[in-house]
């Protein structure tokens, strides 16, 4: 038996805490961790989606010029010349070819700047902390100016001056009358081995042999010997090399065999990289076409 007392709350009877707010998909917006999440999905689809219609519109295009989406066309002929080149190269080879030629360039390149960059930032260090004002502040200018600046900018700024200021291959600046300046590069002249080398070689012989290395140091030109001639030399290489001999397929970093005892000189690799080099040669056009 249980008694309840008039004007006493008893436990049961008191109120609970109020009703909630409804739960609506449109309540997840304002719940900031939902809405990071949300748009960090609608972003990724969005980019997603861009990629495929960029995609789809490439096979597109490429079907209606009759073309294939693949890599096939890295065997072709490239049909291109490249300048500067440190493998051999000719726009007889492939694309492959033609990639392998640009990163190695653009290797040699990052090397060179690399070095550039090391001794340029040396020297300004330098002129920073020198006494002499107008040095200091022209440092100080430079530092400021490339410091501030991304170099992705700098790079686009210098091309700009160099493609708009510097005249057309057709109008070159000439440095007395061997070297060329234009908006496509830097040219200077290919030195060219005629009369009169053999006083280059003599030159170049008794420098060896004045330094102490006529024993252990060999010669192999294109040049003519005097009677000065000392150690240990060959010369008058262009015939042969000209007639696709294996003197024409030297490359850098090959060993050359002077075996003075038995008179042979010998290419020291092997006959299938000889075979294999001497089927991608191809002999030089000659730079006259008649006269004696």
């Amino acid at each position: 038996m249980s008694y309840r007392l008039p004007g006493v709350v008893q436990p049961d009877d008191r109120p609970g805490p109020p009703p909630g707010p409804a739960f609506t998909l449109g309540s997840l917006w304002y719940d900031e961790a939902v809405r990071g999440v949300a748009i960090q999905i609608l972003v990724l689809l969005g980019v997603f989606a861009t990629v495929a219609w960029m995609i789809a519109n490439v096979v597109a295009n490429f079907a209606i010029l009759d073309k294939t989406f693949g890599f096939d066309f890295l065997w072709l002929p490239a049909n291109y010349d490249i300048n500067q080149t440190l493998i051999e190269y000719t726009n007889r080879d492939t694309h492959l070819r033609a990639a392998a030629v640009g990163l190695i360039n653009t290797g040699l390149v990052a090397f060179l700047g690399i070095i550039v960059a090391t001794v340029l930032g040396f020297l300004v260090g330098i002129f920073r902390l020198s006494e002499n004002w107008l040095v200091s502040r022209l440092a100080y200018c430079y530092v400021e100016f490339t410091r501030n600046t991304p170099v992705l900018l700098l790079i686009l700024l210098w091309h700009g001056i160099f493609i708009n200021t510097l005249p057309h291959p057709r109008q070159a600046m000439t440095i007395g009358g061997a070297t060329f300046l234009t908006n496509r590069g830097f040219y200077v002249p290919k030195p060219v081995f005629e009369s009169g080398f053999e006083w280059v070689t003599l030159a170049l012989t008794a420098a060896i042999v004045g330094a102490g290395l006529g024993e252990s140091v060999a010669l192999l030109t294109d040049g003519r010997f005097s009677g000065a001639t000392r150690g240990m030399m060959a010369g008058h290489v262009a015939p042969e090399a000209a007639r696709g001999g294996p003197i024409a397929i030297v490359r850098d970093g090959d060993s050359i065999l002077f075996d003075e005892r038995n008179r042979k000189l010998q290419l020291e690799v092997s006959d299938t990289e000889i075979e294999s080099r001497l089927a991608a040669w191809r002999a030089p056009e000659p730079r006259f076409a008649s006269g004696v």
